[in-house]
């Protein structure tokens, strides 16, 4: 029990495309070489997983690395 923030990580993610303002369209995907890659906690064995099999180590954040883009709203639904 390091305390408050004794696990807390700074680091630039490196996504794809960031775009800080929202003014256009930002790909927040992991890209090669972030410190994100294989720096995520490895869930409980009876913890649902979906990617236990395909990674190894997860990944900090929603979308592991190597993951399609995030779509939302009628055009993904299209697909």
């Amino acid at each position: 029990p390091g305390g408050w923030g004794s696990h807390d990580l700074f680091a630039d993610p490196k996504f794809v495309k960031l775009a800080p303002w929202g003014d256009r369209a930002g790909d927040y995907r992991l890209a090669e070489g972030s410190p994100a890659i294989d720096a995520g906690a490895v869930l409980p064995p009876d913890w649902p997983d979906p990617l236990r099999e395909k990674d190894g180590k997860p990944d900090v954040g929603a979308l592991p690395f190597g993951a399609g883009p995030f779509e939302v709203g009628p055009s993904a639904a299209k697909k």
